[in-house]
């Protein structure tokens, strides 16, 4: 009966020991058997080393069946399974091991054999080169061989990152620029998706920005374009850098406008008229000599616009034809006087007028006399009358006609030209005659030159070359072709040299044919030679581009990339060959490397063992599902969970069911039984916050189908549980999922798994489509504006969009001279009667209606714009008779004057001849009419439309509008009226329409989630990424997407990681039960995941898995642990049992904070049943992480030897671990006083016992006790 109440007073104790019940576990299944009052007693010995070498054939094949074998460069880690054994005895009271039988059953289930892992070592290998980081960091990975698994030694750092020291001289230098790409009408631009597939090769391209440019099939030849250079960040010395290192001095400028000139072909002038005809060998000195028979004349045209861009030269600006009668200074006659009669008393009659003569050389100037020829100079003086009344009046001389001939052609007739004049009024009787009719008209030769013309035509220049006749060609120097830079490279200072440029010169005859050089004498001829400067090297350094980057390795394997170039010279020209470390391709980036894990294996139990206790095995690998990397990769995530213990029952239980899940989720939220059904949770809740993202697009993508990211809770009772229970127990898609009107949309993330994420859409940017240009339209007035312009249009096919290119013009107009339709007149023919030598007639005239251009056009045209009513073509005239008065015409009306009393205008007309006795008088000679003055200006028009030039719609190009003299009444008139002879506003003008430059953006950086962090209950905190600017956008280019997207912080619990003993040496049975028996045992620990709230208490009486709460140290690989640990090995004594009561006391302070943790303890005294060698006196211990100093900051990652086992100081969450330690010196005096008290009741109850026994003489009964 004493036994019976001091066991249930130890299971009171140990009630109170515990501060909260341990979760049910497999291994935790406790059977509470009751020692037996017998002679006999199991002895447990201690378990063997795990090992797969067993004795026998057949067990050692069945152990390796459950291992899989690794090769040696695998990077698929799988935990091997071995077995251990002890022995199991029966053993009498004495200490004599005695036979089998005597223990019966209990001897059976016991079990000598379980399944163990293997103990083995974390295994490293050589470390991999330095490989640079996008943030200049330069980071190495070490081989890992073997992940540590069962007791084995943990894994030294993995990842070694060497932070990027500032470069003081850091800065950029930028490339040369590419070749122009000619701006099309529709750019193309494809976009270019990142790698996905891990076999693809690295782009190992320089200039790569994400985009590839497609030509257009009809690419135009110049005009406006975009031209690209890259950028490196280099050193003072030239080594280049990481571009962090120049992220603090502002980027040249990657992208600008450029020009390819569009050939102008060498616009000239109209011929000038042929001068004088000179002599062949000159002028001579003095004007007495002979002269040559032959000459030649010259006539020019200058140059109106250069040849540019390549265009075709200038034609031939002089041209020399022969001539017959070569002078070097010829006569001018100047008009002729009035006639003077000889008798002054007279009226009319006979007379004589004369005209001056000048002598005026080929230059313009006046000469001697003596140089013009006295045999062919023109009168001087000629007889004249003056008409009396009654004499013939004959009219001037008209205008002469067209010459026959251009030229004098051998076998033609020479070419002449005629002029008339006629009789304008016939003579009375006895009056001066008419001329005869032969003397009414005159014939005179023309275009006696010869038809052949001759000029200089000068071929384009050549390249520029050394002077041969002082150039050696040694190996000194190398010539540079146009445009070619200097080597930076070079130490030598690039040279300078005088050199030649030589083109042809060729006499050609009418334009075409090429003629000795003699017959263009003495023309003036071109420059066949000119002095040029020549661009050299010294050291003969003529360097070719660099060749292309050899491709990357396909694997993550380290590798370099070479290029290559030619250089022809010394050692100073440079290097010709660079290699580059290959960029690390994205699937072996550490941020897209991540543990994948395979398949739980069945539950693994000793060879011919069917139930009890086991590990499940996985396999996992650092990668992604189909490509594995170094695990290197993966240093400083959390690792996987590879083994896990297991049960198989012996007997028959009933089969899980969703209540039993549900009842308590977390406990099978990591299950690895296989036969877990799936199921839906209604105590698992889901609960959207308000906080939302962006519309976050896949990688580099810009426009397109992407993600919203919305913040949830995840509850089980109103307490937050991490989202993977959500996940397992609230589906939100398949055909389970849970349909709720607040989460219909919503998926869970793969990227952040603590958050949902809903479809969005960005529309993509469309680019404006115009089709092509019209035909240009008349020319026409603008309403209200004298400035005519002609118009095409062209049509939007599609509309721009999304921050696309946006449409250009539509409309195009272009200056145009609209003239208004004017009358031209000819004039009106001789008055002469048809049956009569005077009285009335009929005259006519032509009257045409014509445009600017001459062509004729109907009279309406001219009624309709303004030029008046159509004039007469026919009138009556009145010839004089032969005593009336005969008048000249009209001079035409002159200028409107200014008066006191208005404006005014005259013409006159003059007598030809009085009118006789009888006749009809003179008219009046001056005619007056009113006038209004007006007043001259310059009218000028808006300029048209930049129309660039060559087939780009953007680049130089040229503008025109008219600048015409314009008279005060609105009427445009002759330019000569205007105060200056020539427009001082220009009517051309070089323009330049813009080429776009479309925004380019730098891929998205990491997310910042420093304003995270865990149970934070704030739903208005976010994670933010950003990116920056390559390119500054001109219009019309393409806007810039977002520069920074922000997305929720998750709502996640937080975890701790903590390790409870339980007190007291255990030995158990093979099949994880508490054993009836004494020995070797060992001591057990509980390691849980709890979810905690922001202080220190757990917010529900749940756990997880341990591998959750497992430590993410940078660069380190942390191996988590297994729920069950066995901590120690112990002894239980066979001649007692310890007792599992006690009563724990208070939590102490915590310590300081050394190394990341602080620490705290408590005491626990345990009454003694027996005197037991187990010692009875516990202190509990727990450590938590902590914020240490400044200057403590590097210990975080040491590990300080603590036994045989290292303690690690937890970053990044709270870790929590509980243990306990023997013999602590505050509590001895407390244990040694219990100790005595209970020894002494214990001989009080033996001896008592004794004598009770003897009492009642049963010897047997008594040797038992």
């Amino acid at each position: 009966m004493w036994r019976i109440g001091l066991l249930s007073l130890a299971m009171v104790l140990a009630g109170v020991v515990s501060e909260r019940p341990e979760p049910e576990r497999p291994l935790d299944v406790v059977i509470d058997t009751e020692l037996s009052d017998t002679d006999y007693t199991v002895y447990v010995g201690q378990w063997t080393d795990c090992t797969t070498q067993e004795p026998g054939e057949h067990a050692a094949k069945s152990i390796e069946m459950y291992n899989i074998q690794k090769e040696p460069d695998s990077l698929v880690y799988t935990p091997r399974l071995g077995l251990q054994r002890r022995q199991v005895q029966c053993r009498k009271k004495d200490g004599r091991f005695v036979e089998s039988m005597y223990c019966g059953s209990a001897l059976a289930r016991i079990g000598t054999t379980r399944v163990c892992v293997m103990k083995e070592d974390c295994s490293l290998a050589e470390w991999l080169p330095w490989r640079p980081r996008s943030d200049g960091a330069l980071v190495r990975i070490r081989r890992l061989k073997q992940l540590p698994q069962g007791t084995g030694r943990e894994c030294d750092v993995v990842e070694e990152v060497r932070p990027a020291v500032l470069e003081p001289s850091a800065h950029w230098v930028p490339g040369e620029w590419s070749r122009c790409m000619i701006t099309t009408e529709q750019p193309t631009f494809f976009h270019i998706p990142p790698t996905t597939d891990d076999t693809d090769d690295i782009d190992d391209s320089d200039d790569y920005d994400g985009y590839d440019y497609k030509e257009p099939e009809n690419e135009a030849t110049c005009g406006g374009g975009i031209q690209r250079r890259n950028v490196l960040c280099a050193r003072a010395d030239g080594r280049i850098l990481p571009e962090v290192q120049c992220e603090h001095t502002p980027s040249p400028t990657l992208m600008q406008p450029c020009e390819v000139p569009c050939p102008r072909d060498c616009v000239v002038g109209e011929w000038g008229e042929w001068g004088a005809c000179q002599p062949t060998d000159g002028c001579p000195l003095f004007p007495v000599q002979q002269l040559t028979t032959t000459g030649y004349s010259v006539r020019r045209r200058r140059v109106k616009s250069a040849a540019s861009g390549g265009g075709a030269p200038c034609p031939p600006l002089e041209e020399k034809r022969h001539c017959s009668t070569p002078r070097c200074a010829a006569w001018k006659a100047l008009p002729w006087g009035p006639c003077i009669l000889y008798d002054s008393h007279d009226t009319c009659g006979r007379g004589k007028r004369t005209r001056e003569l000048k002598c005026i050389g080929h230059d313009g100037k006046e000469a001697q006399r003596g140089w013009c020829s006295a045999a062919g100079a023109p009168a001087a003086s000629e007889r004249c009358r003056i008409a009396c009344a009654g004499d013939c009046v004959v009219s001037a001389w008209g205008p002469w006609s067209p010459c026959s001939a251009r030229c004098a052609a051998p076998s033609h007739p020479r070419p002449t030209r005629t002029r008339r004049r006629h009789i304008l009024a016939h003579p009375s009787r006895g009056g001066y005659s008419c001329p005869p009719e032969h003397e009414l008209v005159q014939n005179e030769t023309c275009n006696n030159h010869g038809c052949a013309t001759y000029s200089w035509l000068a071929t384009p220049w050549g390249p520029c070359e050394h002077r041969h006749q002082d150039y050696m060609a040694t190996a000194n120097y190398t010539d540079l072709s146009d445009g070619e830079p200097f080597n930076e490279s070079d130490e030598e200072e690039p040279c300078v040299e005088e050199g030649v440029m030589v083109r042809q010169v060729m006499c050609i005859q009418n334009n075409a044919d090429v003629v000795r050089g003699g017959l263009c004498a003495p023309l003036h001829k071109p420059a066949a030679r000119r002095a040029c400067t020549v661009r050299c090297r010294r050291h003969a350094c003529k360097i070719d581009e660099w060749m292309p980057w050899s491709p990357c390795p396909n694997t993550c394997e380290p590798g370099q990339q070479t290029r290559v170039r030619v250089v022809h010279g010394g050692p100073n020209c440079g290097p010709r060959q660079e290699t580059r470390e290959c960029p690390v391709a994205p699937s072996c980036q550490p941020l897209a490397a991540r543990w994948v894990t395979g398949e739980w294996t069945t539950c693994r139990m000793p060879p011919a063992q069917r139930c009890g206790v086991g590990y499940r095995v996985r396999s996992i690998w650092c990668g992604s599902d189909s490509n594995r990397v170094e695990a290197g990769f993966c240093a400083g995530q959390l690792v996987p969970q590879s083994i896990a213990p297991c049960q198989v029952t012996c007997d028959f239980t009933a089969p899980l069911t969703c209540d039993t899940i549900c009842a308590n989720p977390l406990k099978y939220l990591d299950a690895t039984e296989p036969d877990v059904p799936t199921c839906v949770c209604k105590n698992v809740s889901l609960e959207l916050l308000p906080a939302d993202s962006d519309c976050i697009l896949p990688y580099s993508n810009d426009c397109g189908e992407g993600k919203t990211l919305r913040a949830a809770r995840c509850m089980i009772g109103g307490h937050d549980v991490p989202m993977d229970v959500c996940k397992k127990y609230h589906p939100l898609t398949g055909p389970n999922r849970v349909r709720e009107a607040s989460t219909d949309g919503y998926s869970y993330d793969e990227d952040f798994p603590s958050l949902l994420r809903g479809a969005c859409t960005v529309t993509c940017r469309r680019d404006c489509v115009l089709g092509t240009w019209g035909e240009w339209g008349p020319c026409a007035i603008e309403p209200d504006s004298k400035a005519a312009f002609r118009f095409r249009t062209r049509e939007v096919i599609q509309e721009a969009s999304g921050g696309g290119r946006e449409c250009g013009a539509t409309l195009q107009r272009a200056a145009c001279v609209l003239a208004a339709p004017r009358w031209a007149l000819g004039d009106w023919a001789a008055c002469t009667p048809r049956a009569a030598l005077c009285g009335r007639a009929v005259i006519n005239r032509t009257v045409a209606c014509i445009d600017s251009e001459g062509r004729k056009l109907d009279d309406v045209n001219c009624e309709a714009s303004g030029a008046g009513p159509t004039p007469a073509r026919e009138a009556t005239c009145r010839a004089p008779c032969p005593r009336d008065c005969v008048l000249s015409a009209w001079s035409d009306w002159s200028p409107c004057e200014q008066t006191k009393s208005g404006g005014r205008r005259d013409r006159t007309r003059a007598v030809l001849r009085p009118a006789a006795a009888g006749g009809a008088p003179c008219g009046h000679l001056v005619a007056a009419e009113p006038c209004a003055p007006h007043a001259y200006s310059w009218h000028v028009a808006p300029w048209d439309d930049c129309q660039p030039l060559g087939g780009s719609p953007c680049g130089e190009g040229i503008k025109r509008r008219s600048v015409r003299c314009l008279r005060s009444d609105g009427v445009f008139v002759n330019d000569s009226f205007c105060p200056n002879t020539t427009a001082t506003e220009a009517s051309e003008s070089w323009c330049y329409v813009p080429c776009g430059v479309d925004c380019e953006l730098t891929q998205w950086g990491a997310w910042d989630t420093s304003a995270c962090s865990c149970g934070d209950s704030s739903s208005t905190k976010y994670m933010r990424r950003t990116r920056d600017h390559l390119t500054t956008v001109v219009w019309p280019g393409r806007a810039c997407g977002p520069t920074e997207h922000r997305a929720p912080c998750p709502r996640t619990p937080c975890l701790r990681l903590v390790a409870r003993p339980s007190l007291g040496c255990h030995v158990k049975t093979s099949s994880g039960e508490e054993a009836d028996a004494c020995g070797w045992g060992v001591k057990i620990s509980h390691v849980h995941c709890e979810l905690t709230s922001v202080g220190d208490e757990p917010t529900i009486e749940a756990y997880l898995e341990p591998w959750r709460c497992s430590p993410a140290l940078p660069g380190r690989i942390i191996v988590p642990q297994i729920t069950y640990q066995e901590e120690d090995v112990c002894e239980a004594d066979c001649g007692c049992r310890e007792s599992e009561i006690g009563q724990p006391g208070p939590w102490g302070a915590w310590g300081s904070c050394r190394g990341g943790a602080r620490s705290r303890t408590r005491q626990l005294i345990l009454p003694a049943r027996r005197a037991c060698r187990t010692p009875s006196r516990f202190v509990t211990i727990e450590w938590a992480n902590c914020t240490s100093d400044a200057d403590e900051i590097p210990d975080l990652l040491a590990v300080e030897p603590r036994g045989d086992k290292p303690r690690r100081a937890w970053l990044e969450r709270d870790v929590y671990h509980d243990g306990y330690i023997e013999g602590s010196t505050s509590v001895l005096a407390v244990v040694w006083t219990a100790t005595i008290v209970l020894s002494f009741y214990g001989a009080f109850m033996l001896y008592r016992g004794f004598i009770r026994c003897l009492r009642s003489r049963k010897m047997r009964s008594i040797a038992k006790v």
